[in-house]
């Protein structure tokens, strides 16, 4: 006979179900006692001071599974546990894990204690050989963190908290946003890049990012391109600034985040998406130079993961010749596509672009900027690490720093020449570091180079490779009943076939191993005892799912 009560094993403690848990009756746990105020007070003072734009500060606290939130046991086998917790004064959240491991099947969500927005489903896809993840923000100071954990399931979790990165200013929460009525975080003179003075830079619209980098003091906005390479490859190389990534680890950047295509749908009004965010990226090279002090402030970043193809992106081009930019169209020298205070994408113009001196000595562009159609765009902290284009849209610069601001925006900024960047020399980095390692792998000696999309453009042979039969995946498995009597079905959705389905007992004794190309097989267990066993099915392709099962005559 059935049991009427259903226990589950995890981290060695035996947990009995606790009926209906719903999320909005858990009391959440104040997790910090941070001063809003001196927050944003110290961030701004870092603003005077040159250095990156700092929005959040960490919390550490740690994820118990064991001894706080709540456990659901359901009749069907399956299980979830939530937890609800607290920074008061947070404008958003973001949850930092130093190991994450997600067995297959499960899922990890968080959001909002009141569901006004919600992130994941996080699942074994998000499992790294490093371990480390970053989930996407959720907005407001109170949350939820729910796993989620079917039938069948035969690893543990591990999910250990580096702490919550609490955002504290220059965060727009798009779950009050309307578009015009929205509060913006730059300064009233910036200019929207789908305004009229983007309609010709809509190829770049698509390489530039927003970079949330995590740090030892938090996290800092700057801004990046997905740029070229001589290799026609695609990697996803970000160019940015040496002094945005100066004070993040590696493992700091594994937590740092790229969104792409975040830009208002109109000119001065509208939303931009915010989900085409990745998380994960390694230093490739930089200046080495202290940001800027004694070179020309770069850095290289390769984001980890690919980007999805239902993106569109671009991999801009560049020029390393050091000629001076020539007047566009409209006047204009140079523009500049940029996150000015992490705001969605704008455009900048620059009247004037001469060669000149930040700290060190002739290895950045001095420009100063002009009024446009729009209005008369500047650079804001969250600009640094922009690149500024020239007349055929390569990368000339990327941004240190600079005195332009709404309030005085004929001061001039600074730009680290792609040039400097380029050389042996210009830099005290090390063999190697030089940007043209990386950007021109082949070795062709060009000093230009043009951008493009990916599989679209026929220089570039990044096409998908042939695509291969899709890997088994837990959920494309369906064993029913969970609890089972006299016999029990495996299934395999999408009509694959399976090719070997093995059962184990609890002691790893093969009971069954059966080979065939159906996608549906029976198993008798009336000689069966009761307790727990193991099921492996393996597909043609060489993947396996392995599932647990419980008999209980």
């Amino acid at each position: 006979m059935r049991k009427n009560f259903y226990t589950s094993i995890l981290f060695g403690i035996v947990f009995v179900g606790v009926g209906n848990v719903q999320a909005q009756n858990i009391v959440s746990e104040v997790v910090s006692n941070l001063n809003t105020e001196a927050l944003v007070s110290q961030a701004e003072e870092w603003d005077k001071q040159g250095e990156m734009t700092m929005n959040a500060t960490w919390v550490n606290f740690t994820l118990d599974m064991v001894n706080e939130g709540q456990w659901e046991y359901k009749a069907d086998g399956s299980k979830r546990w939530i937890y609800a917790f607290k920074s008061p004064g947070a404008l958003a959240m973001s949850m930092v894990f130093d190991h994450y491991y997600m067995p297959d099947g499960c899922e990890l969500y968080f959001f909002a204690k009141d569901k006004s927005w919600i992130e994941g489903p996080f699942t074994s896809n998000q499992n790294k050989p490093h371990h480390i993840y970053r989930t996407p923000e959720v907005y407001g100071e109170e949350a939820i963190v729910e796993y989620r954990e079917p039938a069948g399931v035969t690893s543990q979790p591990k999910l250990q908290l580096r702490g919550i990165l609490h955002f504290y200013r220059l965060v727009d929460d798009p779950r009050w946003a309307t578009g015009e009525s929205r509060e913006v975080n730059s300064d009233p003179c910036e200019v929207d890049v789908n305004c009229p003075e983007g309609d010709l830079w809509e190829k770049e619209k698509h390489a530039i990012v927003r970079l949330s980098l995590a740090s030892s003091q938090g996290g800092g906005l700057c801004s990046g391109t997905l740029v070229n390479n001589t290799g026609l490859d695609c990697k996803n190389y970000i160019l940015t600034a040496m002094h945005c990534t100066e004070s993040s680890s590696n493992s700091n950047l594994l937590a740092s985040t790229a969104r792409f295509n975040f830009k208002r749908s109109n000119c001065g009004s509208g939303l931009g998406p915010t989900s085409q965010q990745l998380s994960g990226m390694f230093l490739k090279a930089d200046s080495n130079d202290g940001g800027g002090a004694t070179g020309s402030d770069y850095a290289l970043l390769e984001i980890e993961d690919p980007i999805p193809s239902t993106w569109t992106v671009y991999y801009a081009g560049w020029d390393v010749s050091d000629a001076l930019p020539v007047a566009m169209a409209n006047n204009a020298k140079v523009v500049c596509l940029h996150h000015p205070s992490g705001d969605y994408m704008k455009i900048s113009h620059a009247s004037s672009c001469s060669k000149g001196t930040w700290q060190s000595n002739d290895k950045h562009w001095r420009t100063v900027w002009m009024a446009t159609e729009t209005n008369h765009g500047v650079t804001e902290g969250g600009s640094s690490g922009s690149p500024i284009f020239n007349d055929k849209h390569q990368i000339i610069g990327t941004l240190t720093g600079g005195g332009s601001f709404c309030t005085s925006p004929t001061s001039p900024d600074y730009y680290g020449r792609m040039a400097k960047h380029w050389s042996a020399s210009a830099n005290p980095n090390a063999n190697g570091q030089e940007l043209s390692v990386w950007l021109d792998p082949a070795n062709t000696n060009a000093l230009f180079l043009n951008g493009s999309y990916p599989h679209v453009d026929k220089v570039l042979p990044c096409d998908p490779a042939s695509v291969e039969e899709e890997l088994l995946k837990f959920n494309d498995v369906l064993v029913y009943p969970t609890f089972i009597n006299e016999s029990f079905t495996v299934e395999l959705k999408n009509n694959q076939s399976i090719n070997q389905c093995m059962v184990f007992d609890s002691n790893g004794k093969l009971l069954e191993d059966r080979r065939t190309d159906r996608s549906t097989l029976i198993f008798e267990t009336t000689s069966w005892a009761e307790g727990v066993y193991y099921l492996t099915v393996k597909h043609r392709n060489g993947s396996f799912v392995t599932k647990k099962l419980v008999v209980a005559h």
